[in-house]
């Protein structure tokens, strides 16, 4: 029985001897890393002027990497009670990424239908630039709109016509968007 056991000792001590930590024993042997990264194909595109008078644009996509999320978007639209008016909330939540936030919240004030304009009428939406290490928090001022040129049950797509308010001045952003629910 001791013999037995000797042998297996020998044998594990061997096998672990054998192994190391690198991946990569070869030095011939070109090792890619794993791609472990998810996206929907939901995408934000926006341009404004900065304070320098350069543009700012941006091309935003949903990414799920490593299985953190790095930048997560939702569109969602509804029938607002008692008045019947529909309204979207448009979010892009930067995680990790450093580069732009949104909420926005807007109203059909016009049509009664889920394609058309939407408007902002509240003080509620705002923009993040991240960019730059500068943390730009912009309001979106009322009167800022989102055209929706499509609601169904698979994404919303529009363009975007904000007043971003910062510091006493107004810069106008424009873009458009494609959101998978």
């Amino acid at each position: 029985m001791k013999w037995i056991s000797t042998i297996i000792l020998i044998a594990g001590i061997v096998f672990g001897a054998s192994c190391n930590n690198s991946s990569n024993t070869n030095p011939n042997l070109l090792v890619t890393p794993a791609q472990d990264s998810v996206s929907k194909g939901s995408y934000l595109q926006i341009s404004f002027p900065s304070g320098t008078g350069d543009t700012e644009s941006f091309n935003i996509n949903d990414l799920i990497l490593n299985n953190q999320v790095v930048i997560s978007m939702s569109a969602t639209t509804a029938l607002m009670q008692p008045d019947s008016l529909f309204a979207t909330t448009i979010l892009v939540t930067d995680h990790k990424s450093q580069k732009i936030s949104l909420n926005l919240s807007v109203t059909d004030t016009n049509k009664l239908e889920e394609i058309g304009n939407y408007y902002v009428v509240t003080n509620n939406s705002t923009f993040t630039d991240y960019s730059k290490g500068a943390n730009k928090n912009y309001a979106v001022s009322i009167g800022s709109h989102v055209k929706i040129t499509h609601d169904g049950p698979d994404c919303i797509t529009g363009q975007l016509y904000l007043n971003l308010y910062y510091n006493h001045v107004i810069s106008q952003a424009t873009g458009n968007f494609k959101i998978f629910h």
